[in-house]
Parts: C-alpha cells; sequence; structure tokens
C-alpha cells in the first residue's frame, strides 16, 4: 500500500477582485519529498552497510517499505527486505494522510514464525514457501531479510492475462501453470498446518 503524507495547503485569495477563485499552494510537497528522499538514502545506507548492493525500494508500507537488494556473497542472487519503523511498531500505529490508525501487524512475530518454518529438523519445508534468511536493526529501524519469492500472485496474473490476450500464450499453456500454482499453494498451507501455523490471509 503506497502511502502519501498529509500536505497542508495555503489558500491565497485575492482582495481586489471579489469574483476571482483561490490559488491552491502545496507548501509542504517539497519538504515532504525531502523528507521521504532522506529516509530512503537513510535505508539505502544502512543496507549497503550491512552488505547488501544496489537496493531498490519495491514499495511502501503501513509501517515501513519493501526492498529488494543483492547480498555481497551473492551478486546474481537477490533478497527482499521489509524495512520497518520501530517507533510506529512499538506503538502499533501507521500514520496515513496525517491520521493515525492501530496497526495489528508484528514484523517480530512475523520473523519468528518464518524462521520457525526455515529451521526444521525432521522435515524440509517446500520449495514454494519463501525462506528466513536473517535480520537486524539500527537506531530507526528493524530488517528482516527473505528469499526472493519474485513478483506477488496478482501481478503475476495480469502479465499472463495480458500474453493470453496477445496470443503470446495459449490458454491450454496457462491451465498448466495454474495447476503448479495451485499445487504449491496446496503444499505450502499442507506444510505450514502440519506445524500448527494458521494463515490467515489466505485471499
Amino acid at each position: 500500500l503506497k502511502l502519501t503524507l498529509n500536505t497542508k495547503l495555503t489558500i491565497m485569495a485575492a482582495k481586489k477582485d471579489q469574483r476571482s477563485k483561490p490559488v491552491i499552494t502545496s507548501q509542504k510537497n517539497e519538504d515532504t519529498a525531502t523528507k521521504s528522499n532522506r529516509r530512503s538514502q537513510e535505508i539505502k545506507h544502512s543496507l549497503r552497510a550491512a552488505g547488501y548492493l544496489e537496493p531498490c525500494m519495491i514499495i511502501k508500507t503501513l509501517q515501513g517499505s519493501v526492498w529488494r537488494a543483492s547480498p555481497k556473497s551473492s551478486p546474481r542472487n537477490t533478497v527482499i527486505i521489509k524495512v520497518i519503523d520501530k517507533h510506529l511498531h512499538s506503538k502499533s500505529i501507521s500514520i496515513v494522510n496525517g491520521k493515525q490508525y492501530t496497526v495489528s501487524e508484528n514484523i517480530i512475530k512475523e520473523m519468528n514464525i518464518q524462521k520457525y518454518l526455515t529451521f526444521t529438523d525432521d522435515q524440509c519445508p517446500p520449495h514454494s514457501i519463501v525462506k528466513y534468511v536473517g535480520c537486524f536493526s539500527t537506531k530507526k529501524d528493524i530488517y528482516f531479510i527473505q528469499e526472493d519469492g519474485g513478483d506477488d500472485l496478482f501481478s503475476f496474473i495480469v502479465k499472463a492475462h495480458k500474453l493470453i490476450e496477445s496470443g503470446q500464450l495459449e490458454i491450454t499453456e496457462w491451465h498448466k501453470i495454474i495447476k503448479v500454482i495451485f499445487k504449491q499453494m496446496i503444499e505450502s498451507i499442507e506444510y505450514i498446518h502440519f506445524r500448527n501455523i494458521c494463515h490467515m490471509d489466505i485471499s
């Protein structure tokens, strides 16, 4: 979910001409963009210092942002890094358009669950489950690193439908792909249930 910060607007009404419409200017647009850019640079710096190359933000979230980068130890591969603002996380809140909202997300619990599902002694998790890689923190943020699972399913389906419409993908081949995806979903759910974990957002 991409978020935009609330912007204060200053209305400058013309005194002489009562019929003239007020002119609306956004005084804080530049300040907001500057702050956002500064935060992005801080996160990039932290990721590079931790050994991650070419960090690129994918999307902003309720309490931070999601990035893709390559580990120095394996530059041909990529990982996904969830960056969470410590202050927002500690208060269980998010700020959207200047308003404060309660957020039930818990990055620490999410990390622990993924670590639990990744490192097991008696059964290896299926390839369809994204694995835990690591984590670290700075003064401002928590960094949760995991395997790069590629595009989200919705984006993948949209791309496939465009290929079908353009005649580049046969519908019969798409049906085969759907069967593979569905099989992976069933395997993943079966595995987490075996580990006594319940997925609350399968949709």
